[in-house]
This record gives structure tokens, sequence and C-alpha cells, in this order.
């Protein structure tokens, strides 16, 4: 049963106690007698309440952030929108979908005759004059493998003769891709994707205007590198995200790599660096001696209680060097899946041993309506996009504009795992050691992890690109 007693709220009592404690703390006397008079209940309220608002903004004002302080943490604001008249170049992330926006119907239907034309044209990567909808059809392609995943075995045991077979199949597949990449000059790159990282062979230096974004940001210009010698010479690879054991192993195989996205070891050249010292602590003593006199340190050895593992995006390896790039393509080919890991699947715009040639699922969504624009055409295309699928598509769709007024949007979906591999692009513009360019240049360190986000074309103001930094 109530007791009839007015019950206060937890805020009011807060208030009543902090106004009862400043009270009991003023100071004593210095107030005239006739002033000490008791003041009312509402005097009391109204002023804690005031105290406890003052003291409640002081204490989020802490919190709030300046927008004029809101900028990039190396100081430098880089614009996020780029136009060109020139080619559309290369965004070195895969991708997993593409929404194509066009003011006019596109693509049409294709006859047997063209669609055999278009096949031709990309199995023999002829520069034949096809129409706009034959080279879209001829862009879809590409060259996978495996070209289908593991059948279904969640009610049956797998059968290892199958599962053997299967890892001998690819890794024929990937030595025959490797070499015809390694002695082919023409071949630019070509992909090994799992799901929890992407693994780029690309070759360096190539045409700085094709390769990156890097020439429409207005920086300074990279010296010119030299030719690389031999073919071999001009060969490197990235992996975009990497384990501490599998850093151990490429140290413990003398595999030497670069990582540019950690700040911790100033973006140097690792042959042993003081966070992977302290993993191989791991092995055995005598081993980790070895690993230690084989391996000078870069940088000044940290405390082992102030060293950070690098996680993430941040684990990006870049490798130059045509021993360490064929150093890592050995250990690629002999690691073994494990537990329901399928093989790594092989993307290339070349053909190699056992691959199969697969289109890009397409899906024509037709007119879209809008109240604020004219009727927008859309088609999606569906699957692991190359970079190099990206851009013929692009020039496809842009050459089947029937009139100069006629636009075209192309807005893609970057694969996560690949939201950094735009450093290929500027390591293969630069053809620098990017471990001796980077400490100097480390406000380009924030443009390598941006992507593609937009395409916009017209006749007029040609390629409007918006990139942006993925999301951790």
């Amino acid at each position: 049963m109530a007791d009839g007693k007015p019950r206060l709220n937890p805020m009011e009592l807060k208030r009543q106690r902090l106004a009862k404690r400043q009270k009991t703390e003023a100071p004593q006397g210095t107030v005239a007698p006739a002033m000490i008079a008791p003041p009312t209940e509402p005097a009391v309220s109204e002023s804690s309440a005031g105290d406890l608002e003052a003291k409640m903004n002081a204490i989020y004002a802490k919190t709030r952030i300046d927008p004029n302080a809101m900028r990039n943490a190396l100081g430098v604001q880089f614009p996020t929108t780029l136009k060109t008249h020139g080619p559309l170049p290369l965004d070195w992330t895969l991708k997993s979908k593409l929404a194509v926006m066009t003011s006019f119907p596109f693509p049409p239907r294709l006859r047997a005759a063209a669609a055999t034309r278009s096949f031709d044209h990309f199995h023999r990567a002829a520069n034949d004059d096809l129409e706009a909808t034959e080279l879209w059809h001829a862009a879809l392609h590409q060259y996978i493998h495996p070209a289908a995943g593991l059948p279904n075995q969640a009610d049956s045991v797998p059968d290892e003769d199958f599962v053997g077979q299967r890892l001998r199949v690819w890794q024929d597949a990937l030595r025959s891709l490797y070499y015809s990449f390694h002695h082919s000059p023409q071949h630019t790159s070509f992909y090994l994707v799992t799901p929890q990282f992407v693994v780029c062979f690309y070759r360096r230096p190539v045409d700085a205007s094709a390769a990156s974004f890097r020439p429409l940001y207005s920086l300074p210009a990279a010296p010119s590198p030299s030719p690389p010698s031999t073919r071999r010479h001009g060969i490197a690879a990235v992996i975009s995200h990497s384990t501490s054991s599998f850093r151990r192993e490429l140290v413990a195989n003398g595999i030497q790599f670069a990582t540019p996205f950690s700040r911790d070891d100033g973006h140097a050249l690792v042959k042993g660096d003081a966070a992977l010292l302290k993993e191989l602590q791991v092995l055995s003593k005598v081993d980790a001696t070895l690993k230690r006199s084989q391996f000078s340190s870069p940088t000044p050895a940290a405390p082992a209680t102030t060293a950070k593992s690098m996680r993430g995006a941040d684990s990006l390896l870049l490798f130059h060097d045509p021993d360490h790039v064929h150093g890592l393509f050995d250990l690629l080919l002999n690691q073994q899946p494990t537990g329901a890991l399928d093989v790594p699947t092989l993307l290339a715009t070349f053909p190699f041993q056992h691959a199969t040639t697969v289109p890009l699922r397409v899906t024509t969504r037709g007119a879209v309506r809008s109240s604020h624009t004219a009727d927008l055409y859309k088609t999606d295309v569906e699957g692991i996009v190359l970079p190099e699928t990206v851009r013929r598509l692009t020039r496809a769709v842009t050459s089947a504009a029937p009139t100069d007024d006629a636009t075209v949007a192309i807005h893609p979906e970057t694969w996560a795992a690949s939201a950094r591999l735009n450093v290929c692009g500027f390591d293969a513009a630069t053809g620098l050691d990017l471990t001796a360019w980077l400490p100097e240049h480390a406000d380009e360190l924030e443009l390598m992890k941006r992507s593609v986000t937009e395409v916009q074309w017209s006749a007029k103001s040609g390629y409007t690109v918006v990139v942006a930094k993925a999301a951790k």
C-alpha cells in the first residue's frame, strides 16, 4: 500500500543532495545576519538545477569535436572527386558488383553471330574493330580456376582422393599461370583470392597515367625509374592481409617484404623487425638466435612490451626482388588447405592451364523511373570483377553512347579483402623503392587506402571519379 509520501525521481534526489553539499561547504560569517534566511524550496531547486546544468555542459564540452579540427591525420586534404578527359586509370581493387546506370537502353540483345565474334575477340585478345555491344560481351569474360566450389559434403565424409586430386590440379594451374605471367611482358597482373586475403602479382613499372590515380592528384612527379634489367626484375607482389604465423614463415624462409601501412616500423623493409623478432621467440632459442644474426633490424630494436603486432588491413605485405617474389610463389604453391577451406581462386585476363572461361552474371533491370530525373536504364554485373575487366566494360558502355548528351554512371562495390590493393598502382607507377619513398611522401599513404566508389561519364566532361577510403 502506498504511504502517500511523494516520491522523487533519481535525478531530482541527486540535485537536492548536490545543493545541500554546496550549502554546507559555503564559507560562514561573510553574509550579514539579515541575509541568512533559509531560502524557499523553489529557489533551492532552481539554483541546484542551474549549477548541475552548467557542470554537465562543461563535461560534455570536453567530448565534442570541433568541426574545424576534423582533418586528415597527416594534415593534408586531398580531393575525393577526380576528373580526366583521358583514359580511365586502373583501380587495382577487385569488385564484387557493378551497377551500371545509362541514359540510353544498354546492352541490347546479342545475336548468335555477334556472340561468337565477341568470344573469339576475347580468346584471341585481338584488336579487331567491334561494335560497342560486342565489346561489352567480350569484356564480360575472365579466366578462372576452379570454376566451381566444393560440392556440399555436410552429410558425408570428404573424399580424400577427390580433395588430393583437386589440390594437384590447382597447383598445376597456379604454376602455369605464374610462369605465363613471368615470361610474357604484355601480361600486367593476376590475382589469387581467398575469403581471408587477396594476393596480386603485378609488373612494374608501367605507364603512370594508366596504372593509378596518382597523376590526377597533381602530386610532384616521381623520378623516372630505370627499366628493369630483365623480365623477372620487373615483377612484384602484394598480400592484402597476413597473420603472424604466416609472417614468421616468411622470415624463417628468408623472404623479405615491406610493410607500407605499418607505422611502427616506419614502412621499412622487413628482414626481421622488432615485432617479428618478438614473434620468433616461440621458436627454439638456437633458431631464434640464427634468425637475429641473419636478418638485421631496419629500425632500433624496441622493448618487447611496446612492440605491436600488425593486424587487419595494416598487415598488407609488399614483395620486390625476383627471388623474394618467387619465394612467395613457392610458399603459396605448397600450402595445404585446412579444414573445410577450398583451394584459392585464380583469376586472370589471359589463359593458363586448367582455366575456364566464365562470363560475369549480368542482370538487366530495365528502366528506372524517377520524378527528379529522366528515365535511366540499370544493369547489374556480379562476380569477382578484375580491374582490367572494369576498365574494358566502362570503355564499351561509354562508346555505345548514341548522342553527346548521353550519360553513364557506374557504382562499383569493392571486394572487402582487396580494399588497399591500390598500393600496387602507386608502386607500379613510380617504380621506386617504397621503403625509401614513403618516409618522404607519407601523405600519399592515405591515397593508397582509397578505392573507386563511383564513375560518371559524359562526352562533354569526360570521366568524373569519386574515391573514398574503405571503412575498417
